[in-house]
């Protein structure tokens, strides 16, 4: 059986302090040869999942071949070729629970924005409670049918897919899938994928990357939908991908020789890249995109616990239920025309109904997507503490843990001595910022 495989999901300057948050628990770990940020667990005295580390949204808990497709869609982009270089914008079509849509948005970088879809509501809300979870700024969400997105064409420079599948790669741990996904309950599945293919090329830009990944190992969900993609979209290209060192592989289908599928090192999976050829002559203008810049500006989110300046370029979008960030190069994004018909698209009437009816609380003007949750006025995420000898100069409440019992304490629904005449505290272990605390009557809680 393969060895349980976490990453480190902060930055990469708080990894090290993360790690020794992790080892003073007893956890015992070593790095994983195909990503610097991967780690292989050694000995867990108590569910990965139950760590500090993981409660305060530092670490992820993720299969190792899952991390693989976020990875080789970064490894295949060559930022600096484009004479006319703009924020990345990427697409992960089938997001949830987000693996992939975090692991990429910090592989890009926060000039970058990722745009993590998912239909299901329930999925949906995993989705966005991860990416808060794990302060993804640089990302957003939306909960339309993959085949429909409420979005023009032609938009994104990235589309990661990792579409429904069999799941033959996971019958380590559910042999049961093998029996299931056979025979004829395999078309519909197909055919899905299918149309989520057609659409993720069609959201693609001309030069733009997609990477199309699944976590089984039949070739009808595999090599036989890209070699369907390369035989009836014009303009496509399909583009070699490098293993990865600590998996084995087995030899692709003939159809899609360039692919990559994944037997052992981490459950069963299957990665393949396609790219779109850019169009001869000269580019046309681009169309408008979204005005995000009528909303607030971050500096005007500035408080002794939290400090705008550590967000990404961007907007504080203000709703009913709280500030949203958007990102900067949200406004590449064009949304159909606002949640009608009226532009001509047949996509719009029904994706424009899918954004009404998960934009709850939006304003009416806002785009279809979400943005980063910030919270209400005056609070804000883990990653916005700014440094706490700088919250203390700023006459900030603070409690800088310098070992475990506290922070135990506190998980476990305990209340401690805490700050008289505050309404917060920030929260740290040894400088890594954990949180915020929630003061009444000289006591400080969770």
């Amino acid at each position: 059986m393969s060895r349980r495989v976490f990453r480190l999901a902060g930055s990469e300057e708080s990894w090290p302090m993360t790690e020794k948050l992790l080892l003073a628990q007893g956890y015992a770990f070593s790095p994983a040869p195909f990503y610097q940020g991967a780690r292989l667990l050694d000995h867990e005295p108590l569910p990965l999942g139950a760590s500090l580390a993981a409660r305060f949204g530092y670490i992820y808990i993720q299969d190792a071949s899952s991390m693989l497709p976020a990875l080789a869609l970064n490894r295949l982009r060559k930022p600096g070729q484009d004479p006319n270089p703009s924020p990345t914008l990427a697409l992960d079509l089938c997001a949830s629970p987000g693996g992939k849509t975090s692991l990429l948005a910090r592989l890009l970088g926060h000039t970058a924005m990722v745009l993590g879809n998912e239909p299901a509501p329930k999925r949906l809300g995993v989705l966005r409670n991860n990416l808060r979870l794990l302060n993804i700024f640089n990302a957003a969400s939306l909960g339309c049918p993959g085949e429909a997105l409420p979005l023009v064409r032609e938009n994104f420079d990235l589309v990661l897919l990792d579409p429904p599948c069999s799941g033959w790669g996971t019958a380590e741990k559910h042999p049961k899938v093998l029996d299931i996904w056979q025979g004829s309950k395999l078309k519909p599945l197909v055919s899905l994928q299918k149309r989520l293919l057609r659409a993720a090329l069609d959201l693609l830009r001309p030069g733009g990357l997609l990477l199309y990944s699944t976590c089984t190992l039949n070739i009808q969900e595999n090599e036989e939908q890209i070699a369907w993609a390369l035989d009836n979209i014009p303009g496509l290209t399909s583009l070699p991908l490098e293993s990865f060192p600590g998996f084995s592989f087995e030899a692709p289908a003939p159809c899609a020789p360039e692919s990559l599928r994944i037997t052992s090192g981490g459950q069963g999976f299957y990665l393949a890249a396609l790219g779109k050829a850019k169009k001869p002559g000269v580019a046309p203008p681009p169309l408008p995109g979204s005005d995000l810049s009528t909303g607030l500006s971050p500096s005007g989110l500035a408080a002794p616990l939290l400090d705008p300046s550590l967000l990404p370029p961007g907007w504080i979008e203000s709703r009913p239920d709280g500030l949203y960030f958007q990102h900067a190069a949200g406004t590449k994004l064009r949304p159909l025309d606002p949640y009608n018909a009226r532009s001509g698209d047949p996509r719009a009437q029904s994706g424009g109904t899918q954004g009404r009816r998960t934009r709850k609380n939006a304003p009416d003007d806002s785009p279809p997507w979400q943005g980063f949750f910030i919270g209400k006025r005056g609070a804000g995420p883990r990653d916005l503490l700014p440094p706490p000898t700088l919250a203390l100069q700023n006459r900030a409440a603070v409690l800088q843990a310098e070992n475990l019992a506290p922070l135990l304490a506190l998980v476990s629904g305990q209340s401690l001595p805490g700050f008289a005449g505050e309404k917060e505290a920030g929260l740290y272990y040894r400088d890594l910022p954990l949180g915020r605390l929630k003061c009444r009557n000289g006591r400080v809680f969770l």
